[in-house]
């Protein structure tokens, strides 16, 4: 199977991969949404705006605005959950 190395690609894997430790995450709070993505970043050796920008655009429809540590407080859990899993094309 040929995997490609395309920015939309490891995005997709990105969210994909942040998805199940967002669920799990139990309360969430803007610092424990930090230490999720410098966890997953620093397992997968990428700088943090590897995965801050693409959900920041999956949860407020923008490149630019506020931080997603403070997007997902003020969103939830729930909502969060949703919009990173609905389809964007």
């Amino acid at each position: 199977m040929h995997r490609s190395n395309s920015p939309s690609v490891m995005i997709g894997e990105l969210v994909a991969l942040f998805d199940p430790l967002l669920a799990a995450e139990e309360p969430i709070s803007s610092s424990s949404v930090s230490r999720l993505v410098q966890a997953l970043c620093d397992r997968k050796q990428l700088p943090l705006k590897a995965l801050f920008h693409p959900l920041r655009y999956l949860l407020s429809g923008t490149s630019e605005g506020p931080g997603v540590p403070d997007l997902i407080d003020v969103l939830g859990k729930e909502e969060t959950l949703r919009r990173i899993r609905q389809p964007t094309c």
